[in-house]
């Protein structure tokens, strides 16, 4: 393994699992493309498809199967809430916002808006209380 993918995927750790440093829009977007908006459609649509199927003579088959979609859509849906907190703080931080202010997602009726919001934004152009202005790479 060369050193510059090791450097890649030290990145990208860094960029999904940390919660300190900032995020562009486009750096926010992708991350929220990625780790939530994909996977949610791809679970509805195994999901739907696993319900069309279940009336065969397989049926203990796709059960096993259904029980292991599930337990794939828990592990990914908990990792998917980790790297959009820590998404939404870096973004917020961006703003020179603390990172603790994306639980304000659990408000409800205005909750729902905020991560879809921090898109909308530019954050501040020069360096502020939690670093430079991040650089702007795509995933």
């Amino acid at each position: 393994m060369d050193l510059r993918s090791r450097r890649t995927r030290k990145n990208l750790r860094v960029l999904l699992f940390d919660f300190q440093g900032r995020l562009t829009r486009r750096q926010y977007g992708m991350v929220l493309l990625y780790a939530c908006i994909i996977p949610l459609f791809v679970f509805l649509i195994l999901g739907a498809t696993l319900e069309g199927v279940s009336d065969g003579p397989d049926d203990a088959v796709v059960r096993a199967v259904a029980l292991a979609a599930m337990l794939v859509e828990i592990v990914w849906g908990a990792l998917a809430t980790w790297v959009l907190f820590a998404a939404m703080a870096k973004r917020l931080q961006d703003f020179n916002r603390p990172g603790w202010a994306s639980l304000l997602v659990f408000v409800p009726i205005i909750g729902a808006a905020i991560p879809f919001a921090l898109l909308l934004f530019p954050g501040d152009a020069s360096d502020n209380r939690f670093g430079p202005p991040p650089a702007d790479i795509m995933l």
